[in-house]
C-alpha cells in the first residue's frame, strides 16, 4: 500500500514539475504568476536600480509571439524615462526594473491587462492584443541615475528647454536670412555666418 502511495506520489510531482515549465512563462524567471523576465545581458556595471532614482531606456513592446503591436508608438520603439520607486503588490513592472543595472538588456512578458493597466504603463491596449494574451517589452537601460545624477540630469534638461525657447526667435530669423547657423556643443558657442 505505501509503495503504490509513494508512486502515485511521485507521478503527480512530476506532472506538477513538467505543468509548470510550460505555457508563456517558459524559460524565464518568474517574478509574479503572469510576469517574468530574462536578462538578454547583464552587465552588472554601474549604478543598480535598487539604489537609482531615475531609469533611461530604450523600449519596444511586442506579442509573445514576437510581431509587432498595432500601436507604432510602442511597437515601433520608445524612450523609457521612469522614476524608480517602491513597487505595488501585484504584476508591477517596477519589479522588474529594479533588478537591472547600467547597460543591462532584458525582456519581460506579462499579461496585456495587466501591462496597459493604470499600475504600468497607463495606455490603451493595442487592437491587435486580447485579453488573456501576453505581451513582451525588451528593454535596454541607457542610464539610471543616482539622487545627484537626476539632479544634473534635471538641470541639463532645463537649460536645454531654455536655450531652445532663448534661441528661437534668431533662428527664426536666420532662416528667413541667407545665414549658416553652427552650434557648437562642446563650448555652447553659438556662430553665425553670411552665405
Amino acid at each position: 500500500m505505501k509503495k503504490i502511495f509513494y508512486i502515485s506520489f511521485l507521478v503527480l510531482f512530476a506532472f506538477t514539475i513538467a505543468a509548470c515549465n510550460k505555457g508563456p512563462l517558459k524559460g524565464y524567471r518568474k517574478i509574479t504568476k503572469i510576469f517574468g523576465y530574462q536578462m538578454l545581458s547583464d552587465i552588472d556595471t554601474g549604478t543598480k536600480a535598487g539604489n537609482g532614482v531615475y531609469l533611461i531606456a530604450s523600449a519596444i513592446v511586442m506579442t509573445d509571439k514576437d510581431s509587432a503591436v498595432s500601436d507604432p508608438s510602442l511597437g515601433g520603439g520608445f524612450n523609457l524615462e521612469i522614476p524608480l520607486r517602491k513597487p505595488y503588490p501585484g504584476s508591477d513592472l517596477m519589479k522588474g526594473f529594479l533588478k537591472l543595472s547600467d547597460g543591462d538588456s532584458a525582456v519581460f512578458i506579462m499579461l496585456a491587462d495587466s501591462f496597459f493597466s493604470k499600475l504600468n504603463m497607463n495606455v490603451k491596449m493595442p487592437s491587435n492584443l486580447k485579453t488573456g494574451q501576453y505581451v513582451k517589452l525588451y528593454i535596454k537601460v541607457l542610464s539610471l541615475l543616482d539622487s545627484v545624477e537626476y539632479d544634473n540630469w534635471l538641470f541639463e534638461q532645463e537649460l536645454q528647454k531654455k536655450e531652445q525657447h532663448t534661441l528661437a526667435p534668431l533662428v527664426r530669423f536666420i532662416l528667413g536670412s541667407n545665414f549658416f547657423i553652427h552650434l557648437d556643443r562642446v563650448d555652447n558657442c553659438l556662430s553665425v555666418a553670411l552665405q
